[in-house]
């Protein structure tokens, strides 16, 4: 009797679910560009901006963990390419909730201001 009530439950909820379009599909969210990261990085980004970000590769340690070129990967992946395989966006949601990006990562949450993470993202955009 347990049994079928649960899949008589079970069938009136389907039937709720598809009168309200549930059966349609759903576009997996992918992650927007803050306004001030994306504004940013429109058009010609200056070189120091760029340097600026090689150099946050050092001194926030990201070597520690992603190599730019050649060699196995360590603890992530291989940055070389990653400015043609990701948006601004994505670079972005990354770097600011790796967690969102994905829940098991090793990855920290990039700690610096606005100013550091546009000039990562640019440097990034150059591999």
């Amino acid at each position: 009797m347990t049994l079928r009530i649960a899949l008589s439950t079970l069938f009136s909820l389907c039937l709720v679910l598809a009168a309200c379009g549930a059966d349609e599909p759903v576009a997996p969210s992918r992650p927007t560009a803050s306004t001030i990261v994306s504004e940013a990085l429109q058009g010609q980004v200056d070189q120091a901006v760029i340097d600026r970000g090689a150099g946050l590769y050092k001194t926030k340690k990201c070597f520690g963990c992603h190599l730019i070129k050649g060699g196995k990967p360590l603890i992530g992946p291989n940055l070389e390419g990653v400015g043609q395989r990701m948006t601004v966006a994505e670079l972005e949601g990354w770097l600011r909730h790796p967690k969102q990006m994905k829940p098991r990562t090793l990855m920290p949450a990039f700690d610096g201001g606005d100013d550091e993470l546009i000039a990562m993202i640019a440097w990034l955009r150059t591999l």
